[in-house]
C-alpha cells in the first residue's frame, strides 16, 4: 500500500528563479548592476549542492540589490533547501511584495507552510497561485496533497470508528463513491500511522468479498499486504503467507473472462483501414495546455523532421483515463500499418537518436514495445505477478509514458484495456478517466506477455525514476545525444517519471545549452525544492492532475 521510502512531506513547487540567459546573459548591453555575478556564483554553488555558499551569494545579492524580487527568491529558495524555514518565510513574503503578482512565489511559500504544518496557510497561498495562473497543473496538484494532509486526520478517526461520520469508506469499497483522492488518502494515513494496518487490511479484505470484480479493491490490498510483508522476518511463514496472498489477491483481480474477450476480439474486425505499403511514423500526445516541456518535446520532434499530433489542447482535463480516450479515437482514421509512437507531453523529450527508433523497435520483435522504469508504479503490489528479472536486467516494471507499435496493435491493445476497465471498473459508477492509466497498462502487460515487450535496458526510452543527474551524459561530441551510466545505451528518449522530473529538467536544462533542440531554451526552470514523497505517493500525485494535462 505505502511506498519503500517514508514522507518527509516536501511539496513539489515551481521556481521563481530564472536560467541563466535572459537578464544576467545580456548584462553586457545593459548597465552593470552589482546582484549579477553574485546570483551567477549563487546558482552555481546551488547547483553543486553548496547550499551554504549559495546562502551567502544571494544573501550578498539581496544586499546589492534588494529592489530585485528574484533575488529574494533565490535566497528562499536556498535557506528552504537549509531548513531554514523561518527565513525562509520571510524571503518569500520579501519577493511577493516586489512581485505580488508571481505564482511561483506563492507556490514556494505554500510548501514552507506545510514544512511548519501550517496547512490552511498553505492552502490559502495555493489558491492564490492557481488563481493566478489556472493552467499550471503543478499548482493544483500541490494544492491537493496539502488538502489530503488535512483529511489524513479524517481518515484516521474514520478507522476508528468505521460508522461512516468522517469518511464513506463502504462506497470507496464497493466503488460506488470511489475517487483516487481517497485512495492516495488511505495510502498517505497508513504511511504515516502504519499501526493501522492490519485494521485497514481486514477492511479491504471485506471489501474484495462483498465486489470482486471492482480490481481496485484488490491492487490496494495487495499493496498493502505487500507493505506489511516487510515488518516481518525474510523467509517466515508470516511473511510467506502475506506475499501469497497478495498474489491471490491480484491473480483473480487481473483475467478477462471468455465473454469480454470474445467481445472485444468481436470489435476489432472491420475498424482498420487500409493505408500506404509503407508506413508512416506519427508521434502522439495528449495535453490539455500548451507548457514549455510541451514546447521542447515539439522542438526536438521538429529538429527530427516529424510532428507532434497533440491531443485534448483547450480542452478540459478529465483525468488520466483521457489518454486512453484521446488515443482510441485518434486511431479510428490511421492507416493499420503507420507506426505510431506515444509520448507523455510534459516530461518527455526526443534526442537526435530517436532517428533509429524504428530500427530499435523492429530489433524487438513484438507488436509492442512500451517503456521499463525501477519503480512499481502506482501498485507495489503487482510486483509478484511479473516474471524474475534476467540477469542485469536495468529496468523491470511498465512505465505507460512512452510506447511504440502498429497502429492496428496499438489500437487492439486499448481496446482490450478499455474493457478491462469497464468490465473491473467503471461498471460500478466509477469514472473511466479519473484513475491511474499505469495500473491498467501493467495488468494488459501481465496478461499479454508474448505480445507486448518492456525496453528493460532503455534502448529507446530512458525512464529517469530514481536515476541522479550524473548518471546521464550529454555527449559532446554529437548533438542531442545523451549516455547512460546504468545501461550503457544512447537512448531515442528520456522521460522524467516519479522524482525523475528533477533530473529531466537538469538534463534538458544542459541539452538546451549544448543547442538541443535547436533554437530552444530553458526560461523557466523546475523549482530546486525537489518533491521528498514516497514513491508510489509521488508518482500517484503528479499523474492525478485534476484541471489540466
Amino acid at each position: 500500500m505505502v511506498g519503500p521510502r517514508a514522507a518527509s512531506w516536501c511539496l513539489v513547487c515551481l521556481a521563481a528563479l530564472r536560467g541563466a540567459g535572459a537578464q544576467e546573459g545580456n548584462s553586457a548591453a545593459a548597465p552593470a548592476r552589482p546582484d549579477i555575478e553574485l546570483r551567477t556564483k549563487g546558482k552555481q554553488s546551488y547547483r553543486s549542492e553548496d547550499y551554504t555558499a549559495a546562502a551567502a551569494a544571494f544573501e550578498a545579492a539581496v544586499a546589492a540589490v534588494p529592489t530585485d524580487a528574484d533575488n529574494h527568491a533565490y535566497l528562499a529558495n536556498t535557506l528552504f533547501r537549509l531548513g531554514d524555514f523561518a527565513r525562509a518565510e520571510d524571503s518569500f513574503w520579501a519577493a511577493i511584495a516586489l512581485k505580488p503578482d508571481e505564482p511561483r512565489y506563492l507556490s514556494n511559500l505554500g510548501s514552507v507552510h506545510v514544512q511548519l504544518q501550517q496547512y490552511d496557510k498553505a492552502l490559502e497561498v495555493y489558491a492564490k497561485a492557481i488563481e493566478l495562473l489556472p493552467s499550471d497543473g503543478t499548482l493544483q496538484k500541490n494544492y491537493d496533497t496539502t488538502e489530503m494532509l488535512v483529511k489524513v486526520e479524517l481518515m484516521l478517526k474514520e478507522l476508528d470508528t468505521m460508522e461512516g461520520e468522517y469518511w464513506d469508506l463502504e462506497g470507496f469499497g464497493n466503488g460506488k463513491n470511489y475517487s483516487d483522492k481517497t485512495e492516495v488518502t488511505v495510502r498517505f494515513a497508513l504511511e504515516r500511522h502504519p499501526e493501522y494496518t492490519t485494521k485497514v487490511i481486514r477492511f479491504l479484505k471485506d471489501a474484495v468479498k462483498k465486489q470482486p470484480k471492482f480490481a481496485i479493491m484488490s491492487h490496494i490490498l495487495a499493496n498493502t499486504l505487500v507493505y506489511a510483508s516487510k515488518g516481518a522476518a525474510r523467509g517466515t511463514p508470516h511473511e510467506k503467507k502475506m506475499i501469497a496472498d497478495a498474489k491471490l489477491a491480484m491473480s483473480n483481480s487481473i483475467n478477462l473472462s471468455y465473454e469480454t474477450r470474445a467481445r472485444v476480439q468481436e470489435g476489432f474486425e472491420g475498424t482498420c483501414t487500409n493505408g500506404a505499403e509503407e508506413s508512416t511514423l506519427r508521434l502522439v500526445a495528449v495535453a490539455t495546455s500548451e507548457r514549455s516541456e510541451l514546447t521542447r518535446l515539439k522542438q526536438s520532434a521538429t529538429a527530427l523532421g516529424w510532428t507532434v499530433d497533440v491531443l485534448g489542447l483547450g480542452e478540459k482535463w478529465e483525468g488520466l483515463g483521457s489518454k486512453i480516450t484521446y488515443l482510441t479515437g485518434y486511431l479510428e482514421d490511421v492507416p493499420c500499418n503507420d507506426l505510431v509512437l506515444f509520448l507523455d507531453a510534459y516530461d518527455v523529450m526526443l534526442l537526435s537518436t530517436a532517428t533509429e527508433i524504428r530500427e530499435r523497435f523492429e530489433s524487438f520483435k513484438r507488436p509492442i514495445v512500451i517503456g521499463a522504469e525501477l519503480g512499481c508504479a502506482p501498485d507495489e503490489g503487482m510486483k509478484v505477478l511479473y516474471p524474475k528479472p534476467k540477469r542485469g536486467q536495468n529496468f523491470f516494471y511498465v512505465n505507460s509514458g512512452t510506447y511504440i507499435g502498429y497502429a492496428n496493435d496499438i489500437r487492439d491493445m486499448l481496446a482490450e484495456i478499455s474493457a478491462d476497465i469497464a468490465d473491473h471498473h467503471s461498471f460500478t459508477g466509477a469514472s473511466k478517466h479519473r484513475l491511474d492509466d499505469q495500473r491498467w497498462f501493467t495488468r494488459h502487460y501481465i496478461r499479454n506477455q508474448d505480445s507486448v515487450a518492456m525496453d528493460v535496458d532503455g534502448v529507446m526510452f530512458h525512464t529517469l525514476h530514481d536515476v541522479e543527474p550524473t548518471q546521464i551524459q550529454v555527449v559532446p561530441e554529437r548533438t542531442g545525444v545523451v549516455l547512460s551510466s546504468i545501461t550503457g545505451t544512447q537512448p531515442c528518449a528520456i522521460h522524467g517519471n516519479g522524482n525523475g522530473i528533477t533530473t529531466f529538467h537538469d538534463v534538458s536544462r544542459r541539452l538546451v545549452e549544448a543547442n538541443w533542440p535547436p533554437n530552444s531554451n530553458m526560461d523557466a526552470t523546475a523549482s530546486p525544492i525537489s518533491p521528498n514523497l514516497s514513491r508510489d505517493d509521488a508518482d500517484l500525485l503528479r499523474r492525478r492532475r485534476s484541471k489540466s494535462a
